[in-house]
């Protein structure tokens, strides 16, 4: 793999990166560097972040060493708690300021576990790892930004690069109800609540500017695609209307 590091991240220099129909590579990549300090505020303030946080570490088995993979980690809230349980882990993200934000919070751990919080710059489906190498892949509020196309592509890059008897965690916006009964209005209105509770609608909407045959899929859809690609899905948790968590393991 064509890896450089650059300030102790690696950046991975080819391959596409996660695009979307509206917005160059370049202005997706500009986006979320521009968020990376607004990201850790929100993070901070909201309580279903955190919610999907210890749900994705109670479907964690430590017993003995565990290398687990955080894709999409932003500013590496979920990978800095699986580096406290005990983990190695390795954080990655294709915005470099995200990754840099994380490793700012990961250099204020204890030096005794920073060695085990690795971080590197990549995207989705282009994951610069051998085949075989994690217990775990975990990704929590990442995959809706991707279209059901680069889901199925992350699916298969996700599963390429677990052992065998590893797992997956999604833990993302994920609709419990039927979006063709809700209009625009009222998804916006659960979004705003759930994730930007201390906002208004208005600048909700600026952020969450999907039109309904782009909305993140339902989470029933989001199994199937999961078995669809290898995968078979032990459970899927409702945690809000709008926010779940599925585990996965790989089919024998």
């Amino acid at each position: 793999m064509n890896l450089n590091v650059l300030d102790g991240i690696k950046m991975r220099l080819c391959g596409p990166l996660v695009t979307d129909k509206h917005w160059s590579q370049a202005e997706i990549i500009q986006y979320w560097d521009e968020r990376a300090v607004a990201y850790e505020v929100d993070y901070v303030k909201t309580d279903v972040r955190h919610e999907m946080l210890e749900t994705i570490c109670k479907n964690i088995s430590l017993r003995g060493p565990a290398k687990i993979l955080d894709v999409g980690t932003g500013t590496g809230r979920v990978a800095l708690k699986l580096l406290e349980q005990g983990a190695d882990v390795i954080a990655s993200d294709f915005a470099y300021r995200m990754v840099s934000a994380a490793k700012e919070l990961r250099d204020k751990r204890p030096l005794s576990i920073q060695d085990r919080l690795s971080l590197c710059v990549s995207d989705f489906s282009h994951l610069p790892f051998p085949d075989d190498s994690f217990d775990y892949v975990t990704a929590c509020t990442s995959l809706h930004h991707i279209d059901t196309d680069q889901k199925r592509k992350a699916a298969q890059a996700f599963r390429r690069v677990l052992h065998p008897t590893g797992s997956l965690i999604l833990a993302d916006i994920m609709f419990f109800f039927d979006t063709s009964q809700w209009t625009m209005e009222e998804v916006r209105t659960k979004i705003q609540t759930t994730f930007f509770p201390l906002e208004s609608l208005e600048d909700v909407k600026k952020r969450f500017l999907y039109e309904p045959e782009e909305w993140p899929e339902e989470a029933a859809f989001l199994a199937t695609l999961l078995q669809a690609e290898g995968f078979s899905v032990v459970s899927v948790e409702r945690l809000r209307d709008v926010v779940g968590v599925i585990v996965a393991t790989m089919q024998s």
